[in-house]
């Protein structure tokens, strides 16, 4: 049978125990193999009993992790390995990217105040979602200033000057449109500077074209810094959710990553974790 190609870079991968590797390789090519190979050859170095139990195999899949588990479990005990190594190889973890940052809050969790044990939820679990917003909406109504003080500065609300809209000359035909959108334009003035709490957006009839443009100039810095602190609410929801689903032992895919990632930025948990 005539070796592939690429062998001598096959070997090097697998020998090569002192350096790291990127393998680019489509499906089917053997990158299991060359993988399970590579796992072996650790399981034959001086300090096996040593790496073995520190080893992380990190796949897509949890079959691709079973089968690649497998397939390295049998070369070693096909190869009559000692018990204290084929011990040390059962301490390596195998699995999803999902799954090992699991198993690092698991471990580790107590770093970030982590309640244990943590469960999986969909990301689109309604009945969660529906007590989280009754919660929030109950919060809200009981103590509304003390929340609000406490958000995100998203800076001053910039002030708004219409007199390019209301000096605009409208032709002939768009005459009727312009006038009414001035007029809805004054009525929104008026509340708005009056404070009101909530003030829609005005109604514009006219899409004349040098109507639109001074109407959405004018606009321009009010809709942005709206869109602005809809994002700050929005992220802030997004982060009281999290919470919410922590305080019941309860992560999202997204969670485990996130999670996984600010434990990494803990001192004492990533020292731990060092070594």
């Amino acid at each position: 049978m005539n070796e592939p190609r690429d062998q001598s870079a096959r070997r090097r991968f697998a020998e090569g125990l002192d350096r790291n590797f990127s393998v680019v390789a489509s499906a089917g090519s053997g990158k299991t193999q060359a993988i399970t190979e590579r796992i072996v050859q650790l399981a034959q170095s001086k300090n096996a009993l040593e790496i073995l139990p520190k080893l992380v195999v990190v796949t897509f899949t949890h079959r691709a992790a079973d089968e690649m588990q497998q397939r390295t479990r049998q070369r070693i005990l096909r190869e009559h390995r000692s018990p204290a190594l084929q011990a040390a190889f059962n301490r390596a973890f195998f699995g999803t990217i999902h799954s090992f940052c699991m198993k690092l809050l698991t471990n580790y969790g107590h770093y970030l105040g982590l309640p244990s044990p943590l469960n999986l939820v969909a990301e689109d679990d309604e009945e969660l979602w529906e007590a989280f917003t009754q919660r929030q909406l109950m919060e809200l109504g009981r103590n509304a200033r003390s929340i609000l003080s406490g958000r995100e500065k998203i800076g001053q609300c910039p002030s708004v000057d219409f007199a390019r809209v209301h000096a605009a000359i409208p032709p002939p035909r768009s005459a009727e449109t312009i006038a009414n959108s001035k007029a809805e334009l004054l009525d929104w003035e008026k509340r708005y500077r009056n404070g009101w709490e909530f003030v829609r957006w005005p109604v514009r009839s006219s899409s004349a074209r040098d109507f639109l443009q001074r109407w959405t100039e004018a606009f321009a810095p009010l809709r942005t810094w709206v869109a602005e602190a809809a994002l700050c609410v929005a992220a802030e929801v997004q982060r009281d959710f999290r919470d919410f689903r922590i305080e019941r032992g309860l992560v999202t895919y997204a969670d485990q990553v996130a999670l996984a990632d600010e434990l990494l930025q803990h001192p004492s948990a990533s020292r731990r974790l060092r070594e």
